[in-house]
């Protein structure tokens, strides 16, 4: 799949993927050859469909790749190129923090309220800022309406990620 061209949703969905089942998702071998635009845009599109529980890992190039003297290095970015798929994109771990926070930021602004009875998704969404009392809550799944009082327990980081440092 090239992650810059096709949707993600629809080549996951082609796949049999079994959207919203708790998944690990490998992304190894994908940061550096993206921008981190893209990089931060395929994260949040992950995300929005991954439930809770779910992991993301990738490994990326760290600050010195582009400029390194290390001639391992400086071989891998002349391959990519020469191969058709330069390599676009390091971090230091403070940009990396930057980024995983801009897509946080994105992953956190509303999330599905879950009916208490049968832990289905209602038609109703909330944000994190969302302040909610006694609320009938009505689940379309299970036809049961409850009073909710709080709904502050519901907003949840949908992902953890983890990030490994490469190259030395």
């Amino acid at each position: 799949m090239d992650f810059i061209k096709d949707d993600l949703r629809t080549e996951l969905n082609k796949a049999g993927f079994a959207f919203g089942k708790r998944t690990f998702f490998s992304l190894l071998g994908v940061s550096y050859y993206l921008t981190e635009e893209q990089l931060t845009n395929l994260l949040i599109t992950i995300s929005s469909f991954a439930p809770e529980g779910s992991s993301i890992v990738f490994d990326y190039g760290d600050e010195h790749m582009f400029n390194s003297d290390v001639r391992r290095v400086q071989n891998t970015v002349a391959m990519a190129k020469e191969g058709g798929e330069p390599m676009q994109a390091c971090y230091s771990y403070l940009e990396l923090e930057k980024l995983l926070a801009k897509a946080g930021d994105v992953m956190d602004k509303e999330e599905w309220i879950l009916c208490p009875v049968c832990k289905n998704k209602t038609r109703i969404r909330i944000r994190q800022d969302t302040t909610l009392t006694n609320f009938p809550l009505f689940c379309p799944k299970c036809k049961q309406e409850r009073i909710q009082h709080q709904f502050d327990a519901y907003c949840k980081k949908v992902l953890r990620f983890t990030a490994s440092v490469n190259f030395d």
